[in-house]
């Protein structure tokens, strides 16, 4: 028996409306080309998502890979460049509202970073999520099994009582294994639709 259902953040709660990838965003604001030096930021990058280092750390290691001096306006890249490209997905959103007053838990479980976090608490869109599983907060990241287990311990129901649902194939692997039912997100109507084949609607 299904008792919690589990959603990804980015690309199903929430919409990149430019379909501007953030790697584009910032290879323009540090004047270089991304791809030049893809496998070092990544790695500083996964750091910042497990809260491993701070913003400002990130800014500072990032500025020594591209070999340029410190820009003025770096402080406030990470919550604008967000901003100026995301919002909420207003389909997914009232799919989670009908799924939690249908009597179920609703939990959020994302990959992402302290600038991301602080600016979503503000704008509310946590709302209506009882249960948030953050990695910049819990310094573990999915496909990481212990990542899932920590959000299943949160939510206090077995693998088997929970959905999953993620935009990422590669994150919903460890949840199958755990025994997760899960949903490959694509759109609103297509989340409904399955949810409603599984009775949660």
């Amino acid at each position: 028996m299904i008792k919690a259902v589990i959603f990804d953040m980015g690309n199903v709660v929430l919409s990149n409306f430019t379909k501007i990838p953030f790697h584009e965003n910032l290879s323009r604001f540090m004047g270089s080309k991304y791809e030049d030096f893809r496998p070092k930021i990544d790695k500083i990058f996964d750091k910042l998502e497990k809260g491993r280092i701070t913003e400002k750390e990130f800014w500072q290691k990032l500025f020594q890979i591209f070999k340029i001096p410190s820009k003025k306006n770096y402080k406030n890249f990470l919550t604008e460049e967000f901003r100026d490209n995301w919002t909420l997905n207003k389909g997914t959103v009232k799919i989670a509202k009908s799924v939690q007053k249908s009597g179920y838990k609703i939990a959020i479980l994302s990959n992402t970073i302290d600038p991301h976090v602080k600016y979503l608490k503000k704008k509310g869109w946590y709302k209506p999520f009882s249960i948030l599983v953050l990695s910049s907060e819990v310094g573990m990241k999915k496909p990481k099994i212990g990542i899932y287990k920590l959000t299943l311990k949160k939510l206090k129901v077995k693998a088997n009582e929970s959905i999953f649902i993620d935009n990422k194939k590669k994150n919903l692997i460890p949840a199958k294994k755990l025994g997760m039912k899960t949903i490959h997100f694509r759109n609103a109507k297509q989340l409904e639709t399955e949810l409603k084949n599984m009775g949660i609607l």
